[in-house]
């Protein structure tokens, strides 16, 4: 190292030797499938089409519409 040179970069690559993350990222990666799968899952046990008959009001069953005077 010459006195210029204060970085103390040797040029050359050293690995860290430890998990480097792969425990977090994997992790991550469960986590993100687990709650795909709870949206979707969610979402089957809700949804109802647009078309279907029970979404339509009906005057029999009360509306939300409220009359203005």
């Amino acid at each position: 190292m010459t006195p210029t040179d204060r970085s103390g970069h040797t040029g050359r690559y050293i690995p860290f030797p430890g998990p480097q993350g792969w425990g977090a990222a994997a992790f991550i990666c469960i986590l993100t499938a687990a709650l795909y799968f709870a949206a979707f899952e969610i979402h089957k046990a809700t949804y109802r089409d647009p078309r279907d008959p029970s979404t339509i009001p009906s005057a029999v069953e009360g509306s939300h519409d409220v009359a203005r005077d």
